[in-house]
């Protein structure tokens, strides 16, 4: 029988274990924010996609001038 977990848990045991959600590569220290991405952490090599999805997402809200 599989059991059946909410995305909440699963992100909590990735981050308990240090596996980056957008890779699932073990990471050391801290991790980074995943999002807008992913939910939950990141290693410091996918924060460098996180860092440009948030650039590219200012400069389309920029456009769009909300």
């Amino acid at each position: 029988m599989i059991k059946e977990i909410n995305e909440k848990e699963y992100q909590n045991k990735l981050a308990k274990a240090k596996i980056c959600s957008i890779c699932y590569r073990k990471y050391k220290k801290q991790g980074n924010n995943a999002s807008p991405i992913n939910i939950g952490t990141c290693c410091n090599e996918c924060d460098n996609l996180v860092i440009i999805a948030r650039i590219n997402s200012l400069k389309t809200k920029k456009l769009i001038k909300f």
